[in-house]
């Protein structure tokens, strides 16, 4: 489960953060790498091969799941080159505007509550495609500088999106009550 906020300071500008919080121990590097003129640091998990981070025209990506149950790997699996969505999110971060990569992960359906933004915009995506039973579905907004964006592991949005209360499965409802619970928390904090 995860957690992203991402708030605007004057003066400074945009700045988002992001606890990442799964059920297996992660191991985490940081991948420097140059393409097409642009440089990307980002923050890559060995064991899922998800990744995420930021380009040196200033746009930063952060995401967080809405299928989570199905986000979790078989970790005994070893580890892995690239996820689809840690894949998707690099090639994005090799766009020259926000709004350019926020059109490329739309186009190419990636999932989840997922900020884009530099040092002066910010455009939140929530998008889902039911674990992939339903057409993908999204929303974006771009976020006005007096607002403070903050998104866990269940839709706003897209309510039937992520962890759900009315689920038959009782961890999945616990779950649903810690999203929520994560999501107040940090709106408090913010």
């Amino acid at each position: 489960m995860c957690i992203i906020v991402a708030k605007y300071f004057p003066g400074i500008g945009w700045a988002g953060a992001k606890n990442r919080d799964r059920k297996y121990t992660p191991e985490l590097d940081f991948i420097e790498s140059k393409k097409n003129g642009i440089d990307r640091m980002m923050m890559h998990d060995l064991v899922t091969g998800y990744k995420e981070g930021i380009n040196n025209r200033g746009i930063s990506i952060l995401n967080t799941s809405l299928d989570v149950l199905d986000d979790e790997p078989d970790v005994t699996a070893g580890k892995t080159k690239s996820s689809p969505d840690g894949k998707l999110i690099a090639s994005a971060l090799l766009q020259d505007t926000v709004e350019n990569a926020v059109r490329m992960l739309i186009k190419y359906k990636l999932v989840g509550c997922t900020i884009v933004f530099d040092q002066n915009k910010l455009y939140l995506i929530e998008a889902s495609d039911s674990d992939g039973t339903q057409p993908y579905k999204y929303i974006v907004k771009k976020i006005p500088i007096t607002e403070t964006v903050t998104r866990t592991n269940h839709g706003i949005w897209l309510p039937e999106a992520g962890f759900k209360r009315n689920s038959k499965n009782k961890q999945e409802v616990l779950d649903r009550i810690s999203s929520e619970s994560r999501f107040l928390q940090a709106e408090l904090v913010v």
